[in-house]
């Protein structure tokens, strides 16, 4: 009896090996790759100045005159609007 007790359990141990998956290669997801363009603005160059105009009790007159200037520069993504 032990016999054919031991002959069914090999039996069933060469059909699970005979079943088992071989394969290990891991399982790697599609990627998917999105490219968003990325936007360069140039701001330009903007100058103010303020003239500032004074007369003398001696009759000189003197204007000064102040010009504050702001270079052009580049930048990197969506322009940002500033208020005035």
């Amino acid at each position: 009896m032990n016999v054919v007790i031991a002959g069914f359990i090999s039996i069933a141990a060469a059909g699970l090996i005979g079943c088992a998956d071989t394969e290990t290669t891991a399982y790697s997801p599609p990627v998917e790759v999105v490219h968003e363009p990325t936007a360069v603005t140039t701001e330009p160059a903007t100058t103010s100045s303020t003239t500032v105009t004074t007369q003398y009790s001696n009759g000189a007159v003197e204007k000064r005159t102040t010009t504050d200037y702001n270079p052009a520069y580049t930048t990197v993504g969506p322009r940002i609007r500033r208020r005035s």
